[in-house]
């Protein structure tokens, strides 16, 4: 019994270091603009936005995530520029600073 197990162990080990041995540190094709996308990662642009490989969205656009905007800040489904000292904020991502405190952005140190 001992045997069986130690052969369906190197199998599986054989298994994977063919199947994901091949695969791994292969760089991919990218899709161009315009083409069909999930993730950022698979378009050249680095963008997928509304599932299609393009350019960043700018300010004012609408979006669904921070990664749509060039700014990478999409608060309220709308492309936003980060915020100035003292305008109100709810998280550190919206401020300029990086640092949201008390619903206002604060400076940096």
């Amino acid at each position: 019994m001992n045997s069986k197990i130690l052969v369906d162990f190197f199998l599986l080990i054989f298994y994977l270091a063919v199947t994901v041995g091949l695969t791994s540190g292969q760089i991919l094709d990218c899709e161009d603009d315009g083409s069909y996308c999930m993730r950022n990662i698979e378009c050249c642009s680095e963008y997928c936005t509304d599932f299609t490989c393009g350019p960043c969205k700018e300010t004012g656009s609408w979006c669904l995530f921070d990664s749509d905007c060039c700014t990478d800040i999409c608060t309220l489904l709308t492309c936003r520029d980060c915020k100035k000292d003292w305008e109100v904020c709810l998280t550190n991502d919206e401020c300029c600073s990086g640092r949201c405190t008390l619903f206002n952005c604060w400076p940096e140190y």
